[in-house]
């Protein structure tokens, strides 16, 4: 898999971003993301953001079937602590109302060094399908290294409650990523 993020800040606070998620094996797109926000500063430690976020699986991610959902967020950060809600009307299927919270910190222990940790609960509102748990949770720690003007990274990350099932078989929800980031 390859990821491609393009974001833009604007003086102003207003923020857009959009990412591309390829399968190599297959040469195709998988998935797509648009975001767009503004945030503004409450005091010099402190600042408020909220935005729209829609994300788009395509046929060729899953089963040869599409999904989507859109989120609304609000969120606050504080020095490298950061805090976001949000609300889908229609999380992967219409709707199928969700409420997502997340708490994300870095530390930097030495120079070109930054570790980072986080934590997130999915509820699902309203009625439920027979196969969903009410709550899932997943969290998420990296350590990277910023090399000029790379950053190489890597995160072991999890979820539950449980298994996860997918092209069939069941499947561990831990996962170790590494990769690499070019910032210009």
């Amino acid at each position: 898999m390859v990821t491609a993020d393009l974001g833009y800040d604007h003086a102003s606070g207003l923020y857009l971003g959009a990412s591309a998620v390829t399968d190599l094996n297959r040469a195709a797109v998988i998935g797509l993301q648009g975001n767009i926000g503004y945030a503004r500063r409450l005091s010099p430690t402190l600042s408020i953001d909220g935005g729209v976020v829609r994300s788009e699986y395509l046929s060729s991610f899953s089963g040869g079937r599409a999904a989507h959902y859109t989120e609304l967020y609000l969120g606050l950060t504080r020095r490298s602590l950061s805090a976001r809600a949000y609300y889908s009307p229609d999380y992967f299927r219409t709707g199928a109302r969700t409420l997502y919270g997340e708490v994300e910190g870095v530390i930097h222990p030495a120079a070109q060094w930054r570790l980072n940790g986080h934590v997130g609960a999915l509820t699902r509102l309203g009625a439920l399908p027979l196969y969903t748990q009410r709550t899932s949770y997943d969290w998420r720690l990296g350590v990277t290294r910023q090399l000029g003007h790379f950053d190489v990274h890597a995160a072991v990350s999890g979820g539950g409650p449980g298994a996860d099932y997918y092209a069939g078989r069941r499947r561990d929800r831990t996962a170790l990523v590494v990769g690499a980031a070019w910032v210009f």
